[in-house]
């Protein structure tokens, strides 16, 4: 069961959307509500916003990489400062799959194991990956239970 899952490009397009239109209403808003000198300064802003984002988002996301063997997960993520975190299987309590709406499109699929009251995040795979990563996983956790009920 070794397998390594990454974010589809589809989870970058649907950030960047996100991003694009929440600019495009605080533009529309700093139009509204300040003066000229003030907009200017505040369209500036957005636009550095836009452009940071811009390279920042597909970096994160081409480094965020999920491994998943038969003993644990691991979650390898950062840009500058490379963070790893590790779960053993054999812990996991709680399963969660949190879908966002059209999420077979955009993407924005998260997991989240919880073990002793700690969380791991595993986000942006595939809505395919997801169902794949969440019922093997359900199967070791529910077999393990099964298992220890006298």
């Amino acid at each position: 069961m070794n397998k390594k899952y990454t974010p589809p490009r589809s989870a970058a397009i649907s950030l960047m959307s996100i991003l694009t239109a929440i600019v495009i209403i605080l533009f529309i808003a700093a139009k509204i509500a300040l003066n000229k000198i003030l907009f200017y300064i505040a369209a500036v802003l957005l636009i550095l916003i836009e452009i940071s984002m811009g390279i920042y988002i597909p970096l994160m996301l081409k480094n965020l990489i999920v491994y998943i063997d038969e003993n644990e997960v691991k979650l390898q993520s950062g840009i500058i400062i490379s963070c790893e975190r590790r779960m053993k299987i054999s812990r996991i309590e709680l399963i969660y799959f949190i879908k966002t709406p059209f999420s077979k499109y955009t993407s924005l699929n998260f997991i989240v194991l919880c073990v002793y009251g700690k969380k791991l995040v595993l986000p942006f795979i595939k809505a395919t990956d997801s169902k794949e990563i969440v019922d093997n996983l359900s199967d070791i956790v529910n077999n393990r239970h099964e298992g220890s009920m006298p």
